[in-house]
């Protein structure tokens, strides 16, 4: 059913570059708008947004034409977008990227495959010094993270081995649909056209008979940039010396991969090998674009972009189209997996509204009607209340309502014990998650019951080295930190760090975050707060 008005849709896109937003409008299943005369929603004066609306598989979508590039623009465009569309709860940033020739992990990224974040680094915040500009260190502030627990935890859900076959194999079939309906313009540039290349090797003019690099048409250094050259192709210019073979799959159209991870951003476009490859490094990132970060403190986001270069001066624009046009079929899966959180009650749904709707009196009916299935035994409908119950927690902490989700949790964890029973890992969530909300109050003491409960519970079922058994510990070591019991605290975040090293690497942005809390606890225990990591 079409929304009434504007405030009923859900969920936006965001596009940069028309080519980015024409891929997107090629997987609309029903535009709102073809007829000027019907379903035209307008938008709210002073917003100087483009919108096309209509519907993508069960979901009404709202896409937003950006006028230019970069974070600036995008912050404005959020803005526009939340004063038109008030109802908005999701909103996803769709288009082309540069990324990583191989991720922190190892494996090899190729044009056309597809970058989905989780997090995103504003690489282009720093301070201006006479020698040069000084990027910002602290990940705090130029690290932006998921913006609420919901979206985290069904990024972890896609992240599955399960769940992420299946979204690449409904991507491959996605665009495969698109370059039949829509002609050569989506098809795939072809294998000879994905070139690698050494860091270091600048697209330039280059003299074959020089041991060096310099430019010959300017006669000048390496490092120098060259206008000429940059408008010439790798083809022209002679490109070739310097790259790198890997092994690709043996096919004429190989299947775009997924990658979860670190996404960079900035208003400047990335074309350095060696500075790309030095972020990659220090924080992991896998994908750089220019309009995320001006969303994603705007509203709930997620960045979903094809790669269409390397970040590297050798760039040019021969795989934007393909890239577009897998970015927009990784866009539909997501849509396909992502459900609201919502709860269906004899068919009226209740949309879940923290502070306003959502109060102590509704959450005791939804508990009631929990307790009703349990005990009829709906044990599958039972399930997806506590799911439920769960993710109304969460959002009632984010914005600040501790006692309600003391209340949400502690439902969650009474259901689940009866439906999964005590030692069942959803069960040691709820466990976890209500002592985040004691703690949350200020109640160390009933916090660190139910830490202890979950590190001990996760430590028999999940294994001592699991990444939930090595939270626990960092959770039980604050609650008896602010308690003053800095001895047990210390030992346990010892033991947390070496974990995380062992299963996560040193750069892990968690290892930091702990690492700063143990140097709080060795002060107070007067102990030298120099750690060797």
């Amino acid at each position: 059913m079409r929304p009434k008005s504007r405030s009923e849709f859900k969920i936006a896109i965001v596009c940069a570059l028309p080519r980015e937003a024409d891929a997107v409008e090629g997987f609309f299943d029903e535009f709102y708008d073809e007829d000027p005369g019907q379903g035209h929603y307008g938008k709210q004066p002073g917003d100087t947004n483009a919108y096309t609306t209509g519907r993508i598989g069960e979901h009404s979508i709202v896409l937003v034409h950006m006028s230019g590039m970069g974070n600036r623009v995008s912050a404005g465009v959020a803005r526009g977008l939340q004063i038109s569309f008030t109802g908005v709860k999701l909103v996803l940033v769709v288009g082309i990227c540069g990324a990583v020739p191989v991720s922190p992990q190892g494996h090899p990224i190729f044009l056309g495959d597809v970058i989905i974040s989780n997090t995103v680094i504003e690489y282009d915040y720093g301070r201006q010094y006479p020698g040069g500009f000084q990027r910002k260190s602290d990940m705090k502030e130029t690290t932006l993270g998921p913006p609420n627990p919901e979206l985290k935890a069904f990024l972890s859900q896609l992240q599955t081995d399960r769940r992420h076959e299946q979204a690449q194999r409904k991507a491959v079939e996605n665009v495969q649909e698109l370059q039949k309906r829509r002609g050569s313009r989506w098809a795939y540039p072809g294998t000879e056209n994905d070139v690698v290349f050494e860091a270091s090797y600048r697209h330039m003019h280059h003299r074959p008979e020089s041991p060096g690099r310099m430019c010959l048409q300017c006669e000048e250094h390496v490092d120098a940039f060259c206008e000429q050259a940059q408008n010439m192709s790798c083809k022209e210019l002679g490109c070739g010396g310097s790259s790198i073979e890997r092994a690709r799959v043996a096919e004429e159209s190989p299947a775009p991969c997924i990658y979860i991870g670190p996404v960079a951003s900035a208003n400047v476009v990335m074309k350095s090998g060696e500075h790309r490859d030095a972020l990659a490094r220090a924080e992991g990132a896998v994908g750089f674009e220019m309009e995320g970060a001006g969303v994603w403190g705007n509203s709930l986001c997620v960045i979903i972009k094809g790669v269409c270069d390397y970040a590297d001066s050798h760039k040019n624009k021969t795989w934007q189209d393909y890239a577009a046009a897998t970015a927009a079929s990784c866009a539909k899966v997501f849509l396909d997996y992502w459900e609201p959180v919502t709860l269906m009650n004899n068919h009226a749904t209740i949309e879940m509204r923290a502070g306003g709707s959502l109060n102590l009196d509704f959450l005791e009916s939804i508990k009631s009607l929990t307790e009703q299935l349990v005990e009829g035994g709906n044990f599958d409908e039972a399930a997806e209340m506590l799911l439920y119950f769960n993710q109304v927690g969460w959002t009632l902490q984010c914005h600040g309502l501790f006692q309600a989700s003391e209340m949400a949790h502690r439902c969650a964890l009474e259901g689940r014990q009866k439906v999964y029973g005590p030692q069942q890992p959803e069960t040691l969530v709820s466990v976890k998650d209500l002592g985040a909300a004691l703690y949350r109050q200020g109640k160390y003491g009933d916090a660190e019951i139910y830490h202890r409960r979950a590190l001990q519970g996760r430590t028999r079922v999940l294994g001592p080295e699991h990444r939930d058994t090595l939270v626990s510990m960092t959770d039980l070591g604050m609650a008896l930190h602010e308690q003053g019991k800095n001895e047990e605290a210390e030992g346990l975040f010892r033991r947390a760090i070496e974990g995380k090293k062992k299963a996560f690497g040193v750069r892990d942005g968690q290892i930091q975050g702990d690492i700063d809390i143990l140097k709080s606890i060795l002060g107070d225990q007067g102990k030298p707060t120099d750690i060797d990591i």
